[in-house]
């Protein structure tokens, strides 16, 4: 999903970066409080952010087969070209 869609994304941008997100996926498997801790520069986090909260569903965690929420960080590297 994110290398599909991240394509169209930082049209200015030229080069190879990591940005790292962390984020909550509630126990209903929603993307919920999403931070960028390490940064490509507001643009970029920006649509990197928005990008994550339009992200599908996911299959939450479970712990003794119950649903919980944790806490997930999302290390991407951003290989953009002109």
């Amino acid at each position: 999903y994110l290398s599909e869609n991240l394509k169209f994304k930082a049209a200015n941008f030229n080069g190879n970066s990591k940005i790292i997100s962390v984020f909550t996926l509630t126990k209903s498997g929603e993307i919920k409080d999403v931070e960028i801790i390490r940064s490509m520069g507001p643009t970029i986090d920006n649509d990197f952010i928005e990008l994550i909260k339009k992200m599908p569903k996911w299959k939450p965690g479970y712990i003794k087969g119950k649903a919980v929420s944790v806490r997930y960080t999302l290390p991407m590297q951003v290989c953009l070209r002109e």
